[in-house]
């Protein structure tokens, strides 16, 4: 499947990541009306504002925690690389961001890696010190797309909230968004669209809407289930922005996110959502 590297596929199975309660159209089904609802984890239910304290660690030590990994995913023959790695409050525990893949931590040496939130005990309740981590994460790549690269649909005045989606289109959930983009627009909310294909099938649609003279129009033809015409070959994002969305987590569509880096889920009705993409703003944190 051309929308999941195969090099990555092992660690991108074993990294699922999957603690938000989900309503979409998941990669493995591409059923329309399928939702997925995973039972909450602990640190889902109990989510803190507290800033975790980082342990302080030189820039040589992170480097060595890089090599050392780098070389171990390559001796596993993932063909990837370490973007970043970051020390935590916990001592000798990293956060690492890796291309095409979920963000994971790892220790000292880098041989073992695993996947999930991690949550300080001794208050009540227990603290989600992975959301600061993983929140900073996303900002760090969705603010790094260049605007050139989304589908927008923009409100006539001011934009008072804006919204990240990596979308499909033949995904129900992401037809029902859709079809109430205008009152998004209308209560000030800017949407910004990603490629995310679930299956083979949906890439080359994705591809025509992105090269088509006028995106905007496609992408609405394309969510009535009309067909679009072949376009001319461009430098489409497709490919890339599935990569990015792997290693933001994404298992399904819509995946929406806010400027504050916070996955809010997959539908949402259009009222609430302007209400949590408003009390984010516009402006990445």
């Amino acid at each position: 499947m051309a929308m999941t590297p195969k090099s990555y596929g092992f660690l991108l199975s074993f990294l699922a990541l999957s603690t938000l309660a989900f309503t979409g159209c998941d990669q493995s089904n591409s059923d329309a009306g399928e939702a997925t609802t995973p039972s909450p984890s602990i640190t889902e239910v109990h989510k803190s504002s507290s800033a975790p304290q980082m342990t302080v660690v030189s820039a040589k030590d992170l480097n060595t925690v890089k090599v050392k990994l780098d070389s171990n995913l390559k001796l596993s023959g993932v063909d990837s690389s370490v973007k970043s790695v970051q020390a935590t409050e916990v001592p000798g525990l990293y956060y690492v961001q890796v291309t095409g893949i979920p963000a994971f931590y790892t220790g000292a040496d880098g041989k073992y890696v695993f996947q999930g939130n991690v949550a300080r005990l001794g208050e009540n309740p227990p603290v989600d010190i992975s959301a600061t981590l993983r929140n900073s994460n996303v900002v760090s790549v969705l603010s790094g797309i260049p605007l050139s690269k989304s589908i927008n649909f923009k409100p006539k005045g001011k934009s008072k909230g804006l919204l990240y989606v990596f979308t499909d289109v033949d995904c129900g959930y992401c037809r029902k968004l859709h079809s109430e983009i205008g009152e998004l627009n209308d209560l000030g909310v800017e949407v910004r669209y990603l490629a995310w294909p679930r299956s083979e099938a949906s890439v080359q649609p994705m591809k025509n809407v992105w090269c088509s003279s006028d995106p905007k129009a496609a992408m609405t033809q394309a969510k009535l289930g009309q067909p679009i015409p072949k376009a001319k070959a461009c430098d489409d994002p497709v490919q890339q922005q599935v990569d990015l969305g792997h290693e933001l987590g994404v298992q399904g569509t819509p995946a929406i996110f806010t400027v504050k880096g916070e996955q809010v889920g997959g539908y949402v009705p259009a009222q609430d959502l302007a209400k949590l993409a408003i009390q984010a703003g516009t402006s990445f944190k």
